[in-house]
């Protein structure tokens, strides 16, 4: 079952770009806050409309013998309990 989050992206020409990702919870390595996201936010480096409040996520991903880093928009924790509901719902349905 793969999950869907909010990824934040830069571009070379440097803008950020949100964009709708579905990933599988089970090629997740890791997941900690990040704060150079946050500090870009509040230091008016990132060119969208999200509240300076918000909080960004670091997730690590294990794809076929490399490692892919993504930043999704909310807390780790937030984004814990969303890959702990799919995966329950996921054996639920096995």
């Amino acid at each position: 079952m793969l999950i869907e989050l909010i990824e934040i992206k830069f571009s070379y020409e440097n803008k950020y770009k949100l964009s709708t990702v579905f990933i599988n919870p089970l090629h997740i390595v890791s997941m900690s806050e990040d704060n150079k996201t946050r500090r870009d936010l509040i230091e008016g480096r990132i060119n969208l409309d999200i509240s300076e409040s918000a909080t960004f996520t670091k997730i690590i991903l294990n794809e076929s013998r490399s490692f892919n880093e993504m930043v999704v928009v909310g807390p780790p924790q937030e984004v814990y309990q969303k890959v702990y509901n799919s995966k329950k719902k996921m054996l639920l349905r096995d």
